[in-house]
């Protein structure tokens, strides 16, 4: 069993191929080891799945294009690595057993966007930053930003950094992980609130702000159609009577468009009841498309 000091050179190892082939030379003057002992560490990787050739002296990776799911796959092994050998060897046999026996068990259709490898690092390195409570500075778009990363999180197939803005007084705000670039974790630490935490996990899409005072809004749902909200319910979604064929549902909200897109997926089976600034905000929209048709 490889121990933990292993684990961790395979990995810098695999974070070295991902950018750049590396001759077997330069991996041993950098590790301080001898070809044997090198080959022996890709060999972990081999054993992985990570597909490593030789060539005239240099090591290279091949075929490490990955979708969405591998790529968290991955991320999720890869932590387990640092809880210690014994947790990573007995989830490694789990791994082991789904990468043998069930890869080909599921299929899931999901309009998410495309991450390949080199996203693996920046998902690693926004995870520590997170677990770790470190500041991070990133550029965005050509702008440069320093913040306090909270939470990394999936709307409508599309991932995002969620955190606070510290050159603008902890600002609540959102990025688009893949347009991150440049990344760097500083070794400034940083504290949240129970509070934070608590708004986070009420996040129904990626309209909401933590900064905005939430609000309630009343549905009332035609029960046809309400076993699908049943079966994916908003967050902080409360039913509260059923009468004749509709059901009155109850939840909290920080910004209308987290509720609108669901509102029209249903419409004619929806209505909103309260706020009515939300119910004129539908009329107008559904207004302005039939004029368009």
């Amino acid at each position: 069993m490889p121990t933990q000091k292993t684990l961790k050179k395979t990995k810098e190892i695999l974070n070295i191929l991902k950018k750049s082939s590396t001759s077997e030379e330069k991996l041993c003057e950098i590790f301080s080891k001898d070809r044997r002992t090198i080959a022996r560490y890709i060999k972990i990787l081999k054993d992985d799945g990570i597909n490593i050739r030789l060539e005239n002296g240099i090591y290279k990776i091949t075929g490490f294009e990955k979708d969405e799911n591998s790529v968290i796959y991955e991320v999720i092994k890869n932590l387990s690595q640092n809880q210690g050998v014994e947790f990573f060897n007995k989830s490694k046999n789990l791994f082991d057993d789904f990468d043998k026996g069930y890869k080909n068990a599921f299929f899931i259709h999901a309009k998410d966007e495309v991450l390949n490898s080199d996203d693996l690092a920046l998902f690693e390195n926004l995870a520590k930053a997170i677990e770790n409570k470190k500041m991070i500075n990133f550029l965005y778009e050509n702008f440069e930003f320093k913040v306090k990363p909270l939470k990394v999180a999936k709307f409508e197939g599309y991932w995002y950094l969620l955190c606070l803005d510290a050159d603008k007084n902890d600002k609540f705000k959102k990025f688009h992980v893949k347009t991150i670039k440049n990344l760097s974790v500083s070794n400034e630490s940083f504290k949240t609130s129970k509070e934070i935490e608590t708004k986070l996990k009420n996040a129904n899409s990626i309209w909401f702000d933590i900064d905005e005072e939430s609000f309630v809004v009343e549905l009332l749902v035609h029960n046809l159609v309400l076993k699908f909200i049943e079966r994916i319910p908003l967050k902080t979604q409360k039913m509260i009577s059923q009468k004749n064929d509709f059901t009155t549902i109850y939840l909290e909200i920080s910004n209308e468009y987290e509720i609108v897109p669901f509102i029209l997926r249903f419409i004619p089976f929806i209505r909103v009841i309260s706020p009515n600034e939300l119910n004129e905000k539908i009329k107008n929209l559904l207004s302005e498309y039939l004029k368009s048709i």
